[in-house]
């Protein structure tokens, strides 16, 4: 930050923070760590649904075990095979797998542009800052929906010659437009118990990158947010 003296610049203040310190911050922040827990309650789910087709089986109801086994899969199998071939980078691949599991359980439909394709990230970009990107637009917006009778999160992710785009929608409540225009600050929160770290951060890392993030309210409701990085930066 420029010290400014009789409207010169005769200095200035630079704030250093640990990467390790933000890297675990943002880790916290868009749930990463919980995905090793959904991992396991699914193995879990699956063991118990095995011994239930088993069952089934054992007692002729052929019907009844073929509807079991493919009850609660279709959307999982279904997200996997669209994204598989299409999102390369396999830990991007997982975050959204991982969401989608979180979603499920809270009753959230989630959709993903059946357009979306990324090949390879801008030189200059890694895995962990889309993570940090996408995972933290990803976790608002199930947030945001915590008290709204329609759950749907919508994510777009295309690639292109020029840049790579993000867009993240939810049908929750509009953002207020006083709040939006310092909703990347860092303390600024639309939930009453939030903390206003996660947009800042997704901000500020989109800035070091040569990336930007525009917030928006869509005309039938909703919000949504929109991520571009370019592709030149760095080559």
């Amino acid at each position: 930050m420029p010290i400014i003296v009789d409207q010169k610049v005769s200095g200035a203040v630079i704030t250093f923070r640990d990467r390790t310190e933000v890297n675990r911050m943002a880790e916290a922040l868009t749930g990463v760590h919980s995905f090793v827990d959904i991992l396991r309650a699914q193995t879990h789910e699956f063991k118990n649904k095995m011994h239930t087709i088993s069952g089934l089986i054992q007692l002729g109801q052929y019907d009844e075990a073929i509807r079991f086994a493919t009850d609660g899969n279709i959307s999982r199998q279904g997200l996997f095979n669209q994204l598989n071939g299409r999102i390369r980078d396999s830990v991007i691949f997982g975050l959204l797998l991982g969401k989608a599991s979180v979603m499920r359980e809270k009753g959230i439909e989630f959709s993903i542009d059946a357009e979306s394709y990324l090949e390879e990230l801008p030189i200059h970009v890694t895995s962990g800052d889309i993570v940090l990107v996408l995972g933290n637009l990803l976790q608002n917006a199930i947030e945001a929906l915590a008290n709204t009778e329609e759950k749907l999160i919508y994510v777009s992710i295309l690639q292109d010659v020029a840049e790579l785009t993000i867009l993240v929608q939810n049908s929750g409540p509009w953002i207020d437009k006083d709040v939006a225009a310092t909703i990347f600050q860092m303390g600024v929160t639309t939930k009453p118990d939030g903390g206003g770290l996660g947009l800042a951060l997704v901000s500020e890392k989109l800035q070091l990158i040569g990336g930007s993030i525009v917030q928006s309210n869509l005309p039938l409701g909703g919000v949504q947010f929109a991520v571009t990085i370019p592709y030149s930066q760095g080559w």
